[in-house]
C-alpha cells in the first residue's frame, strides 16, 4: 500500500501552487544576488508555516548558509556553505566560509 496516500494534506491544490511559486521565486532572486559576486547556488530548502492570525502560507525559515550549497566559480571544490562542515573541515577554514557568505549577503540587492 502506498503509505503517502493514507496521509492528509494540510495544503490545498492551490496552496500548494503558491508554495511552489514562492519557492521558485525565491531561489531566483537568491540566485540573482549570488551572480554578482560569481556564486552558484545549487539549491536550497526552506519551510512554510501559516501566518498564525490569517492562515496565510509564508516562510516560516531563516535563510542562512546551511539552507543552500552555492559554489564560487560554479567549483563545488570551492564551497562556501555547511557541507565544509559536514565533510569535517578545519573549524577555522569553516569559519573562514561563513565569514566571507556573510560579507557577502551584507552587500545583496535582491
Amino acid at each position: 500500500a502506498n503509505i503517502l496516500a493514507e496521509v492528509p494534506s494540510v495544503v490545498s491544490p492551490n496552496e500548494f501552487e503558491f508554495i511552489r511559486d514562492l519557492t521558485a521565486k525565491t531561489f531566483m532572486a537568491l540566485e540573482e544576488a549570488w551572480k554578482h559576486f560569481d556564486v552558484e547556488l545549487v539549491d536550497m530548502k526552506i519551510e512554510f508555516g501559516r501566518d498564525v492570525n490569517t492562515g496565510q502560507i509564508l516562510v516560516a525559515d531563516v535563510i542562512d548558509n546551511d539552507s543552500w550549497r552555492i559554489w564560487p566559480n560554479g567549483d563545488p571544490e570551492k564551497q562556501l556553505d555547511k557541507q565544509s562542515f559536514r565533510d569535517g573541515e578545519d573549524l577555522d577554514a569553516v569559519t573562514e566560509k561563513y565569514r566571507v557568505v556573510t560579507d557577502y549577503t551584507k552587500r545583496f540587492t535582491v
